[in-house]
């Protein structure tokens, strides 16, 4: 911003999103499943596109269609078979449970591709959790709940921390990366177009289990002493601007 020609202070706090508030997740009664969590991204249909028609199943709204070749059809196709090994592996290797999550209505798509590559067979150890089915509580309640997860949604990483869920992420734009390098896990960071996607995925998915305990320290200790003192400083700089700004009024609800 300093670089743009930007004079005015400039204050680095983070995501409000880190003080979402959802009912705990339920605790289980007796021994449970171990349950993995997977939030894909179809990465190969953007950028979306000026357009003044098109095939209905690629328009993302009017007159906005998503970007579509042969290319990124088989780009896609490898994609959704390396999140449908990575959960057959994840389920046989493990005997783990599986959510596949769609944290948002676009990435429903994706999430019913790779249920369609996994065998039949597992499709009893899956479970689909669609965004427009679930309240965002309902799905930020089951993100607290995972043992393990791998993401392509910046939010999942984001509103499963406060439970310091082990995670690995596959990133296609900055904010993963970025947010992976401050909680000092770049390692589990994976580009969407690294050659040996199946085999990254894995390796990350075996990485996560096997150090599981000291994720979970080192993301609740980032947690609590890094992303969510400068989450408070959202509320704590706009109640101070308001006051300044307009000092006769009364801003009790920033006050709280």
């Amino acid at each position: 911003l300093r670089e743009t020609g930007v004079t005015r202070p400039v204050v680095v706090t983070t995501d409000p999103a880190f003080a979402f508030a959802a009912p705990a997740p339920a605790k289980p009664q007796g021994a449970r499943e171990t349950v993995l969590g997977l939030a894909p991204v179809e990465f190969n249909q953007w950028p979306v596109r000026i357009r003044p028609w098109g095939p209905a199943e690629q328009c993302y709204r009017w007159p906005y269609y998503f970007s579509w070749d042969e290319d990124r059809a088989k780009a896609s196709t490898a994609l959704v078979d390396a999140w449908a090994q990575l959960a057959s592996h994840a389920i046989r290797q493990h005997g783990v449970r599986v959510r596949l999550i769609a944290m948002e209505e676009l990435d429903r798509r994706i999430c019913e591709n790779i249920l369609g590559a996994i065998d039949p067979a597992l499709h009893s150890h899956i479970d689909p959790l669609y965004s427009g089915e679930l309240t965002p509580a309902d799905i930020v309640a089951q993100l607290r709940g995972l043992d393990f997860l791998i993401t392509s949604r910046y939010h999942a990483c984001v509103l499963s921390m406060a439970n310091a869920v082990p995670q690995a992420a596959l990133y296609h734009d900055e904010r993963l990366i970025s947010i992976y390098s401050e909680l000092g896990l770049g390692h589990l960071a994976i580009a969407h177009d690294q050659a040996g996607l199946k085999t990254a995925l894995i390796d990350a998915f075996e990485h996560i289990v096997a150090h599981a305990a000291t994720l979970r320290r080192e993301i609740a200790e980032r947690h609590r002493s890094f992303f969510m003192p400068r989450c408070r400083q959202n509320r704590e700089l706009l109640r101070d601007w308001a006051s300044a700004a307009f000092p006769r009024a009364l801003v009790p609800v920033l006050s709280t």
